[in-house]
């Protein structure tokens, strides 16, 4: 929890988007979220809902799926990435990790 990049502030803020922005952040946390079984999930979204204020959204790169890209949700305690590492054959890199639940 103490890496860089998750100090960095660079981005947009949940709070300055459109409502319409907002929904696809709320549907990507969902995403993610809703991979697990409903009775972790539901505490999950419900404490990154009401934090929701906090999330920053950043994008690097292309906006061509098959060109590299990357964008990271966070807040202070919760981040989101996803990366396309090579330029058209698909591979992709994914995190989804809660640095409150970081093994000390």
């Amino acid at each position: 929890g103490k890496e860089a990049h998750l100090k960095d502030k660079k981005g947009v803020y949940y709070r300055e988007m459109t409502l319409k922005q907002q929904n696809l952040m709320q549907n990507i946390i969902h995403t993610w979220v809703g991979n697990v079984q409903d009775n972790i999930a539901e505490p999950i979204m419900k404490r990154l809902l009401n934090d929701k204020n906090n999330l920053i959204f950043t994008w690097q790169g292309s906006h061509n799926s098959k060109e590299l890209h990357y964008y990271a949700l966070k807040t202070d305690t919760f981040i989101i990435e996803f990366t396309n590492r090579d330029q058209g054959i698909y591979h992709y890199h994914t995190l989804w990790r809660d640095i409150t639940q970081d093994f000390k």
